[in-house]
Formats: C-alpha cells, structure tokens, sequence
C-alpha cells in the first residue's frame, strides 16, 4: 500500500510487491458528557478513544467563556485523539463552571441590655465558596415590650454573593 496515512503503508516495499488494497482504522473518541461544575470543585473528565493504525495519542485545548459573574464560565474542551500516521479525530466537550451556593451567614448570638445601657449591635459575617465579595443587608423591626419604655429589636440578615445567591 502506498497512501501514507493508510494503516499498512510501507514506503520500503517495492511497487511489484503491493496489491495496491490499502486498510485504515477509524478512530473512535469518547467524550465525557456535558458537565456543570460548582466553582469550587475540581472537574476531572478523562476521553477514550479506540481504533487507529498505532497508539493513540489523546490531548486536549479549553476554549473558556466568562459567565454571568465572577468565577462562572463555560468551557469548550477539544479533544483529539490521533495516531502516528495523522489520522485523528475531534470531538468537543461543553463544562458549565457554575456558582449555585449561597454564602455561609454567622450571626451575633442573641442578647438583652438594660435600658439605662447604649445598645452595642454586633454584626453578620459571611462566607462563600467562590465569591471575594458578599454583601451583607440588615433589616432591623422594633417590637414594642409589654412594659413601657421596652422593645425587641428583631434584626435580620441576608448575605448576598456576586452570583446573587442569597442566605438568610
């Protein structure tokens, strides 16, 4: 055979030799399928593939699209499986980097304070798995007491990160 991508070419063998008939290996590439990954996590698809003249080599390249906010994004991995006679085959993955989760919210403990005493209001902190930036709201509601003069002070917190998933 003398098409140099067929499996069986040899550039050695005399043309008197070859019957001419030439055979080729089709490369099969599997593919992971569509994954959606929380940024935090680590994603680890691994492609497949059969067929080819030789060993088959499998590498990849990502193509990645910045999301709706801060570290979301969509990939477009390109997978290549190829063997050593250039035959090859292509096939993409789409992986969705994704933020779903809320912020962790620690609120100050509960307390009561005198009335002759200031009120020293402790705040909310918050923390998130991909976020730097989470914004913390306060909605404070008086309660008026049974005695006079008296009050609850109900506060109420919400986290917010830059995806805009929220804790309360």
């Amino acid at each position: 055979c003398m098409d140099e991508s067929a499996c069986n070419y040899d550039y050695e063998l005399p043309a008197t030799d070859d019957d001419g008939s030439c055979w080729y290996a089709d490369i099969e590439l599997i593919t992971p399928a569509y994954a959606m990954v929380e940024c935090n996590d680590t994603y680890e698809g691994v492609a497949s593939a059969a067929g080819g003249c030789s060993d088959l080599v499998i590498t990849f390249i990502d193509y990645v699209f910045p999301g709706a906010c801060s570290n979301t994004s969509t990939i477009f991995r390109v997978y290549t499986a190829s063997d050593d006679k250039g035959n090859f085959a292509t096939e993409i993955q789409q992986i969705d980097i994704v933020d779903t989760t809320a912020p962790t919210l620690t609120i100050p403990e509960d307390y009561s304070v005198d009335c002759e005493y200031d009120i020293v209001l402790d705040e909310a902190t918050a923390t998130d798995n991909c976020s730097s930036i989470i914004t913390i709201e306060v909605l404070d509601t008086e309660v008026v007491g049974d005695i006079e003069g008296s009050y609850t002070l109900i506060r109420t917190f919400t986290a917010t990160d830059e995806c805009d998933n929220s804790a309360v």
